[in-house]
């Protein structure tokens, strides 16, 4: 019994030697202190995509816009949901841009580019107009850059489209 009273004694002790606060059933600020809320800080992925409402079989499509990601995935989707162009851009000072030449095995009507980074995706309809077919010795590959075929400057762009007759070996 005798230990027991020690303990009680000793607790009783050290616990009026303790500030209030830390033995408070409720933690409230003393007099004349300023609280705050706690505030996450995070910066919003924020994602834009401009591209334009229609383009042509042979004529230059530009991709821009901004992420706060260092890379953005771009695609061009018909509307059975096929990837008909792909391109993971790097961005530059939260911008990226990304240039290709629409393959003449487009056909004309309508699609979707999207650009994708972490969880943001922005998407907009694109109309491919009907347009005069190439010339013979020019033909289009339907790869970046048209038909010289050299990925353009954001990095490599590779087009799913394989024009009718073409050789795959």
């Amino acid at each position: 019994m005798r230990n027991w009273v020690a303990a009680l004694v000793m607790v009783t002790f050290g616990a009026a030697c303790l500030p209030p606060a830390a033995h408070s059933s409720a933690l409230l600020p003393e007099a004349g202190a300023v609280s705050a809320p706690l505030q996450a800080v995070s910066q919003a992925s924020t994602l834009t995509l401009e591209a334009p409402a229609q383009a042509a079989a042979g004529k230059e499509l530009v991709f821009s816009g901004g992420s706060h990601s260092s890379d953005v995935i771009l695609t061009v989707r018909n509307t059975a949901g096929e990837i008909l162009y792909f391109d993971t851009v790097k961005t530059s000072l939260n911008q990226y841009r990304s240039a290709i030449t629409v393959p003449s095995a487009w056909a004309s009507g309508s699609y979707e580019v999207s650009a994708a980074s972490g969880d943001s995706r922005v998407t907009r309809p694109l109309t491919i107009l009907a347009s005069s077919p190439q010339h013979p010795n020019n033909p289009d590959t339907g790869s970046p850059g048209g038909s010289t075929g050299s990925p353009g400057p954001t990095g490599i762009a590779v087009p799913f489209a394989v024009p009718a007759g073409t050789d795959r070996s």
